[in-house]
């Protein structure tokens, strides 16, 4: 099971009793659940209780829930343009530059996978 399974329309009918409140999802607890966001309130848990019904779209949920919120991708993309665009080589044009943080941050990605460190 994986995001092709989205893709698919698989999860389709089960978004239809997501969406209809059927099922386990009609249930009082359930609703209130959702409409009463506490601090308590975890809705992986939420997702285990009342998505049996729905397994695909169960996965689909605690998989987009299990993402981490970070600007880390974005960071690693900066550290890359911003060693690129020196005032040494700031008189490179647009795609010149672009090709040149291509090429550095792949070969940076390639190094990870090998278990070098990132520079």
């Amino acid at each position: 099971m994986g995001w092709s399974v989205y893709r698919s329309g698989q999860a389709r009918p089960g978004q239809e009793l997501y969406t209809q409140k059927e099922g386990a999802f009609g249930k009082t607890l359930a609703i209130s659940g959702c409409e009463n966001n506490t601090s308590n309130y975890n809705p992986v848990s939420w997702w285990d209780f009342y998505g049996n019904q729905t397994p695909n779209l169960k996965f689909m949920a605690k998989r987009i829930l299990g993402l981490t919120t970070s600007s880390s991708g974005c960071e690693r993309n900066w550290s890359v343009f911003e060693s690129v665009h020196t005032k040494k080589r700031n008189r490179l044009d647009v795609t010149r530059m672009n090709n040149l943080v291509y090429v550095q941050f792949n070969a940076r990605l390639m190094n990870k996978r090998r278990g070098g460190k990132i520079n």
